[in-house]
């Protein structure tokens, strides 16, 4: 599903809207995860509500006519629902997006992009934290 290259195709994205103002309908929360999934992936899930609102009770209105009612429920339509058990999951910048990132049914995950750089050698063990996941380290600064 994710495009080879797509750490870099997220930080390309992240790094363009550094200064990207809110805008319901434009680049508001959702489509801002949208736009990155879609840069990450080549697949845009939002393009039903693209257009379809300006306002915040728009946005409401637009989950109601063309999702599930809310944004929980047209995720899990979407993308079906997430199972991730307790100390389990993926840490990275973009978080709770349903099926972005496989999960690891263990007490462990995978730290997608290593910002600043910091590698995991004392305290826990990997079992417990997690490993970094080396291909995907990108350093954004």
């Amino acid at each position: 599903m994710r495009n080879k290259n797509w750490p870099e195709k997220l930080v390309t994205y992240l790094q363009e809207n550094l200064d990207t103002p809110f805008e319901w309908g434009t680049f508001d929360c959702c489509l801002f995860a949208a736009n990155a999934v879609h840069a990450m992936t080549g697949k845009d899930f939002a393009e039903p509500f693209r257009g379809k609102y300006t306002t915040e009770k728009g946005a409401a209105k637009a989950l109601i006519k063309y999702g599930h009612g809310d944004i929980k429920s047209t995720l899990n339509a979407i993308f079906g629902p997430r199972f991730i058990p307790v100390g389990t999951g993926n840490t990275g910048i973009l978080l709770n997006i349903p099926r972005l990132i496989s999960v690891h049914p263990r007490g462990h995950g995978e730290h997608l992009l290593n910002i600043l750089k910091l590698i995991y050698t004392s305290g826990s063990s990997p079992w417990a934290r997690g490993t970094p996941a080396e291909a995907h380290s990108v350093n954004l600064f």
